[in-house]
This record gives structure tokens, C-alpha cells and sequence, in this order.
């Protein structure tokens, strides 16, 4: 075990904050605990204080906007289950508009990703809903959304733009302007 932890650190010991980032999300994603900890524990010290907070607040936020994002689709996919075993017309226009904000905030998701700079596995490396699948069925194509699904997928990537810029601290990933 203490060989393989010292060719961890020889070979992790050059990486850039950003690819840094990335093998932790990676690490995680794949639930490889042990690596994504051991990459975070060698981060370079920038100070006499702590690890480079470039690489501590990518992780940082994307586990805050994980968490984020999983509380809202499970509320979410909570209401629609409830309101189809419910059944009635008011249930019915429940069922519509929950949809229909749920294709908006995965869209919105697609369209952020892209302008942050990582992959949507990557972003969401903490995601149990995502792990899970629960998110593909939700997923549309960007170039098939009509302008009123495009305006809402823009307004949710918004909102996560706004919440990225205030937890991403000193993140390497920035929303691109």
C-alpha cells in the first residue's frame, strides 16, 4: 500500500491545480474514495496554511452544487410520483409544469457545463442522481429546443452561473463570458 500511495504522489506531483481538479472528479465519479483523497492531500501547499485553493474550491463547489442539484431534482421527482398516483386534472397540470421544469434545469445544466469549462459528470462528480441514471431520461438535445425551452434552459443556466461565481472561490474553472 505505501508504494502504490508514493507512486500516487510522484506521479501526481506536477499536475496543475485544473488537472488536479479533474483526476479528483474522476477519481470520484468512479467511486475511487482512496485516490480522490490522496490527490487532495498531496495538493501542492501555495502558503504556509493549506493546499492551493484552486484546486480546494473546484472541489469545494462542485460537491456544493451536487448537493444543490440532488436536492432539487429529488424534490422534484418526488412531486411528479406523487402527483401521478393522485391522478385528477390538477395533478395533471402539476405533472406538466414540473416536467417541463425539469427539462428546462437539465438543459440549463447542459448549457452551463459547457460554459464552465467541465464535462456534466464532471460538474455533478457528487451526484446521486446522477450516478443513477435518473437524470438521462430528462436530457434533450440542445439543438432541438424550441426558443420558449431555450429562454427557460438559459434562465436555469443562469441561476448556476450565480451560484458557481459565488462558491467557486478560486476555482480554475471559471463561466466563460
Amino acid at each position: 500500500m505505501g508504494n502504490q500511495k508514493k507512486r500516487l504522489d510522484k506521479l501526481s506531483a506536477d499536475l496543475l491545480p485544473k488537472e488536479r481538479s479533474i483526476a479528483i472528479l474522476d477519481a470520484v465519479r468512479k467511486d475511487d474514495i482512496k485516490t480522490a483523497i490522496a490527490l487532495q492531500e498531496t495538493t501542492p501547499t501555495m502558503s504556509y496554511s493549506g493546499p492551493d485553493g484552486a484546486v480546494s474550491h473546484t472541489i469545494d463547489a462542485v460537491e456544493n452544487m451536487s448537493l444543490r442539484f440532488d436536492r432539487a431534482f429529488y424534490a422534484s421527482a418526488l412531486i411528479l410520483q406523487t402527483a401521478e398516483e393522485i391522478g385528477g386534472k390538477q395533478a395533471e397540470e402539476l405533472i406538466t409544469r414540473i416536467e417541463k421544469d425539469m427539462y428546462a434545469k437539465i438543459s440549463g445544466l447542459d448549457l452551463f457545463a459547457e460554459r464552465v469549462g467541465l464535462s456534466v459528470d464532471r460538474l455533478l462528480a457528487f451526484s446521486t442522481a446522477l450516478n443513477g441514471n435518473f437524470v438521462q431520461p430528462f436530457r434533450r438535445d440542445l439543438d432541438n429546443l424550441s426558443k420558449e425551452e431555450m429562454e427557460l434552459a438559459q434562465q436555469a443556466c443562469s441561476e448556476m452561473e450565480f451560484l458557481w461565481e459565488n462558491r467557486s472561490g478560486h476555482s480554475v474553472f471559471t463561466v466563460a463570458e
